[in-house]
């Protein structure tokens, strides 16, 4: 692209040519329009505007404004009526369509910069008069011309590392070298063969940078506003569907939604249940589209995947066939994911194999097999999806990677490059020839963007961009789009599993504790929990009413599901009739032997039974010798203790090797025993989630649940060198260092406590705990 002086130059040149000059006003509307012509299409360009301006009957040879105005409509007319081209369908580029893949991107970017309020060259005459500052781009050439030294000057290049140490700008005219140590980044990511706007001045043959931003975004209405009524989408229509009036009212009167989902595993029947559940919940009022995104299977194999894939898909036309009306009415989109392995990682990606579209076609009406990315008009709408885990891309690749608000540098950075997938070809391959396929130019109405990050919703000039999360690892959540209101919706499918209570060891279970749990127990301490789990520990899972024993391994897919990161905790129950079933099992937690020798030696043998069979698949030596352990302690503590209904904390000495538990009916626990045995994680937990299952937690009432928690863990556990005291079972010192500990848990009493807390401070003979937890909840209060 020539400077403006240079252009300028060609403009008058041309029209004298032909003996015609141009007033002033002319002049700067067709300077400002060749701005926005490539470089290598202005002379044809200007040519055809003087040939039809000569047609005219002109009254004299000087030029206005109005007339040229007239002409340049008439050639737009002119050039969108042209007879169809012949297009080139051949998917691989030559070297020559790689550099073109980044001049039409710059080209694109330019002619939207010059048009914004900031930069445009019609108000540079006037930019004294305003308070807004103005700048005027200036090219690589153009410093490099200027000398050694440059004023403080803007430019837009992209930005290439061609060597290791540092980064360069690049533009059509040349490449410079940048200095970005005393930088300040605006917005967005930065990486390398993104464009971007640098200000700053050149010192020796460095640009040293002060200020880095990406381009300013442009509304589809401004953008329209030069383009008219051209349809630039690539469809078959002369006339843009914006400017269709019969369509914008169809549109402002349905009711149509677009369902959107990615990451939807249908090889996972938890994610078959929820999707059943969604189609429950529009069966009587079906949408206009699902849009369902990949990957759709939770383990792609190499070598099997087409069978699986197409097993997968079988599973799904079973299950929408129960919904007639769905089938008839809705389209079902399906779009490839990352992992999807029918086709190359390059983008734009090709529909998911015909073999899917013949399972599904008898039983949907309206069945799309989409590319990646994919553009869907409806009415005067262009909807576009597309399926990439970007910012994981992003973070990993980008120059200084944002402190916060990822989602909206992301959002920011898309329609700023006016491109799906900016990052460079070894990062994000695409084909060069299709690298137009991946242009945001004009903005849409609505890009989604189907990333497994948590779901976002943001809009940025006049442009709704969301992203509706991973379906499978997200808590199932997907987004609902009304194109009438253009409304976005968050929405979340509820979890149809019975619902299980949080979990304590089951010699606390007593007949007066109820199912139900308060809303506010923390989901931190589950977590934690789960930490402590390992292949081969025995668990007690409560269902309903009914605690049901169960053994972990981590055998994926066959007893045990753990993945913290991806939110998935599954464990198989065996019930009375040991037959396996799965529920959610994030309210998990691991017992003792002692805890398991209360249920009868048969259920429980029947249950070591079926674990080496599974343990038999895996043939895991570490497995099968942590179960037989495990075994062989159960056999010794069945018999030498009766069932734990009851308990008696008395013990024998430290040094007895014969020391065994002993109980008595209905007895409780002595009052002469002072803790100053350190406790696990786990029962540290416990006793944290009976201070939760109190209805009024006063400090008083705290200690005393800590004490009867703390009592029956030890006692379950057959702990030896429990000191006696007469000062009562838990201290107050030992609750207050037990507090500041696990203040993250506790900070929700801290407006209860607080009086109880203070009114000690004076009756303690070393309140320095006693202050560090005061002062702690005030804070949190």
């Amino acid at each position: 692209m020539s400077s403006d002086s240079t252009i300028k130059s060609n403009v008058l040149s041309a029209f004298r040519l032909r003996g015609l000059d141009l007033k002033f006003d002319a002049s700067q509307y067709l300077v400002e329009l060749a701005l926005t012509v490539p470089s290598a299409s202005l002379v044809s360009w200007l040519d055809q505007l003087i040939d039809l301006l000569t047609k005219r009957q002109l009254s004299s040879s000087i030029v206005d404004k109005t007339l040229v105005s007239n002409v340049v409509q008439e050639l737009r007319a002119q050039l969108s009526n042209d007879s169809q081209k012949e297009i080139d369908n051949d998917l691989f580029g030559n070297a020559r369509t790689r550099s073109e893949v980044f001049w039409e991107r710059y080209d694109l970017l330019l002619q939207r910069t010059l048009r914004h309020d900031v930069f445009s060259q019609v108000n540079l005459a006037s930019a004294s008069s305003n308070k807004v500052q103005k700048y005027q781009l200036k090219t690589i050439e153009h410093l490099l011309a200027s000398g050694s030294k440059s004023e403080k000057v803007v430019v837009l290049g992209m930005l290439s590392q061609l060597n290791e140490t540092k980064y360069d700008l690049q533009d059509p005219s040349g490449v410079i070298s940048l200095q970005l140590d005393h930088a300040t980044f605006h917005p967005g990511f930065y990486f390398e063969n993104c464009f971007v706007l640098v200000e700053g001045q050149l010192d020796d043959g460095i640009f040293n940078v002060s200020g880095i931003g990406l381009p300013p975004p442009e509304s589809i209405q401004n953008t329209r506003s030069y383009f008219g009524e051209i349809n630039i989408t690539g469809n078959t229509h002369d006339q843009s569907a914006k400017t269709k009036i019969r369509l914008k009212e169809i549109e402002e009167k349905s009711d149509d939604a677009f369902v959107f989902l990615s990451d939807v595993w249908l090889d996972d029947k938890k994610v078959m249940e929820r999707i059943e559940q969604l189609f429950d919940g529009f069966a009587e009022q079906p949408p206009f589209a699902f849009i369902f995104c990949g990957n759709f299977l939770s383990r792609p194999t190499a070598n099997l995947y087409i069978n699986d894939l197409s097993d997968a898909f079988k599973t799904f036309s079973k299950l929408v066939s129960k919904y007639p009306d769905i089938c008839e009415r809705s389209h079902f989109i399906f779009v490839p994911g990352p992992q999807d392995r029918h086709a190359p990682k390059i983008y734009p990606r090709a529909p998911l194999p015909s073999s899917i579209n013949d399972i599904l076609k008898k039983r949907i009406r309206h069945l799309h097999l989409a590319t990646n990315p994919v553009r869907i008009q409806y009415c005067t709408q262009e909807i576009v999806i597309f399926r990439e885990d970007l910012l994981q891309k992003l973070c990993r690749y980008c120059i200084k990677l944002p402190l916060d608000n990822l989602p909206m540098h992301l959002c920011h950075t898309l329609v700023t490059q006016a491109h799906l997938s900016p990052l460079p070809v070894y990062m994000t391959p695409i084909y060069w020839a299709y690298d137009h396929a991946l242009h945001l130019y004009p903005l849409p109405d609505l890009i989604v963007v189907c990333d497994k990050f948590k779901s976002i919703t943001d809009t940025i000039a006049d442009c709704t961009i969301i992203n509706p999360g991973s379906f499978a690892i997200n808590k199932y959540c997907f987004k609902v789009y009304l194109p009438a209101t253009r409304e976005v919706e968050d929405s979340q499918i509820a979890n149809i599993r019975p619902s299980l209570d949080v979990l304590v060891p089951l010699v606390m279970i007593e007949n007066n504790v109820t199912n139900d749990i308060s809303d506010n127990v923390s989901c931190e301490p589950q977590k934690d929990l789960l930490r402590h789990f390992e292949s081969g520990d025995v668990v007690i899972v409560r269902l309903d009413s009914q605690c049901l024993p169960a053994i972990v391994f981590n055998i994926t897919g066959l007893v045990m599901k753990f993945n913290i990161d991806q939110q998935l905790y599954h464990v198989c129950l065996l019930n009375n009739e040991f037959t396996e079933h799965w529920i959610d099992a994030i309210d998990m937690v691991i017992y003792s032997v002692p805890m398991i020798a209360e249920f009868e030696n048969e259920q429980v043998t029947l249950m070591w039974s079926k674990a080496n069979e599974l343990l038999e698949i895996r043939n895991d030596n570490d497995d099968k010798n942590r179960l037989e352990e495990f075994k062989r302690r159960f056999i010794e503590v069945k018999h030498q203790q009766a069932p734990l209904s009851t308990i008696n904390t008395s013990r024998k000495s430290s040094s007895s090797s014969s020391s065994r538990r002993s109980h008595t009916s209905n007895q409780k626990v002595s009052s002469q025993v002072i803790v100053s045995i350190p406790l696990t994680t786990c029962e540290e937990l416990h006793i944290i989630e009976s201070i939760y299952r109190l209805p009024q937690c006063t400090y008083a009432e705290a200690k005393r649940t800590a004490e009867d928690t703390y009592m029956k863990i030890i006692c379950t556990n057959n702990r030896e060198n429990v000191q006696s005291s007469s000062k009562g079972i838990i201290p107050d010192q030992w609750l207050f260092s037990f507090a500041i500990q696990k203040i993250d848990y506790l900070r929700q009493y801290s407006a209860i406590w607080l009086p109880d807390l203070e009114a000690m401070v004076d009756t303690m003979e070393n309140e320095n705990e006693l202050r560090s937890l005061i002062s702690l909840m005030k804070k949190s209060v």
